[in-house]
């Protein structure tokens, strides 16, 4: 345990968004001077190319301009990536049994289910996130029945 850091892995189109949006955004989410409890917690983001890392370095040296050299947030190269066991996935929506069951007609094999934007963006719902606009716009691609998700997530 005390070896990992828990994160997670953001796979994005450059062609829609690009690593510098999602990284301002991580930077403005989160409090970068927040002392770590352990490895295990720590703030961090991670870059994989050296575009990446300039881009990431130069909002970090900002940060600790800003903060006073108080920044605790770590920037480190993508090295390996590991998921997390299955029970942990997409936590919020497995605990929606009957959505889960309409999830595995859809997705028999569960890294199907795991690597779905549907169970991602759903997911996201089940944890109370995402505005009722939001889900109005994107329900209908879902690819289940508009009645079951509403009865089932909080929206």
């Amino acid at each position: 345990m005390g070896d990992h850091t828990e994160a997670m892995q953001v796979d994005f189109d450059p062609q829609q968004i690009g690593y510098e949006d999602i990284a301002s955004l991580f930077w403005k989410t989160h409090n970068p001077c927040a002392a770590p409890y352990s490895r295990q917690y720590m703030s961090a983001i991670w870059y994989h190319d050296a575009q990446q890392q300039k881009f990431v370095q130069g909002v970090l040296a900002a940060a600790n301009e800003r903060f006073d050299g108080g920044v605790t947030t770590v920037v480190e190269p993508m090295e390996t990536f590991y998921l997390a066991e299955n029970y942990h996935q997409k936590y919020r929506l497995q605990s929606k049994r009957g959505l889960m069951r309409t999830f595995q007609t859809m997705y028999p094999a569960f890294e199907d289910f795991n690597n779905s934007t549907a169970a991602a963006r759903l997911n996201a719902f089940a944890a109370g996130d995402g505005s009722r606009r939001l889900f109005d716009k994107e329900a209908d691609q879902y690819g289940i029945p508009r009645e079951e998700l509403e009865g089932t997530l909080r929206i």
